[in-house]
């Protein structure tokens, strides 16, 4: 396409340390965001979240696609937690088997693909099981998203009908591709995995 890139790094200590002058912004460019689980790790501290969200309004970008997981991980009740958590990793395993063969690992040493993405999984749940109180690793759906937002003033949009016929276009060419659920909650796309909900794709706005 003969596009050109340029790739620059801000790195901070802390969400509430970021300012908007430290991106060097072409008022003749678009800005786009897209955060990939970028927001579930801040929903344990607040100060932080609404600090990135600060930040995001002031440089006003055109469009905001956020990636995460769609799973209610949030409640003070372990056994409630539990049996989300249970159903949601579940799906993904099984999406694991019938997706990545034997092929993808490595023999044993956990080292393959299959076994690094078995690793990153085990690492939060792990984490879901033994902590507790303010360092519980916390997990919203969209519905709380679209509530949080609501208070920055960012609205939702929906995906395009081109969007759309695209992820079904790239499913059906894959055999597996029958098991993955497409789903519309809103105007938020639910991805899953024999009806069980994985992750939701959610575009947004900020008003001026």
């Amino acid at each position: 396409m003969e596009i050109p890139f340029e790739f620059n790094t801000i790195v901070v200590s802390s969400f509430t340390e970021l300012d908007e002058a430290q991106f060097d912004l072409d008022p003749r460019e678009t800005v786009a965001v897209f955060g990939e689980y970028a927001l579930q790790g801040l929903v344990s501290d607040p100060n932080e979240l609404e600090a990135l969200m600060e930040v995001l309004k002031k440089i006003s970008p055109s469009i905001m696609v956020v990636l995460e997981s769609e799973v209610n991980l949030n409640s003070s009740n372990f056994a409630r937690r539990f049996v989300e958590m249970l159903f949601h990793y579940g799906a993904y395993f099984d999406c694991l088997d019938a997706c990545l063969d034997s092929s993808c690992d490595d023999g044993g040493g956990g080292t393959g693909e299959r076994g690094l993405i078995e690793s990153m999984f085990l690492n939060k749940i792990t984490e879901l099981l033994v902590k507790e109180g303010e360092e519980m690793p916390r997990v919203v759906t969209v519905d709380v998203w679209r509530k949080f937002f609501g208070q920055f003033s960012v609205w939702e949009v929906g995906l395009s009908s081109s969007a759309m016929e695209t992820v079904n276009l790239l499913l059906g060419r894959f055999v597996k591709g029958k098991w993955c659920t497409l789903d519309m909650d809103g105007r938020c796309l639910i991805v899953g995995w024999k009806g069980t909900p994985i992750f939701s794709l959610s575009t947004w706005k900020f008003l001026h």
